[in-house]
């Protein structure tokens, strides 16, 4: 059988094996940060068919087509054409 002092030695040797090891994959593995997310809002002013969105597809050509509730608006690079 092991003695108190033997088992408070152990905890106390793991327990500061754990607060380095912790501390070591800190310095091993940096944190990546993302950046975060960027939002832009179009409205119907800036070319939306409508204010109010029900679909959104991405073409292979690299369009987007957004789907309103009054037409459809194609977005391709900077150019917008809306079909009503």
């Amino acid at each position: 059988m092991l003695s108190e002092k033997a088992t408070h030695l152990s905890f106390r040797t793991l327990a500061r094996l754990g607060a380095f090891l912790f501390f070591l994959s800190f310095a091993l593995f940096p944190r990546v940060h993302a950046d975060a997310p960027s939002f832009e809002s179009y409205m119907q002013r800036d070319g939306l068919a409508s204010d109010y969105v029900t679909h959104i597809a991405f073409a292979r050509d690299g369009a987007v087509w957004i789907g309103t509730t009054r037409g459809a608006t194609q977005v391709q690079d900077k150019y917008w054409i809306t079909y009503t």
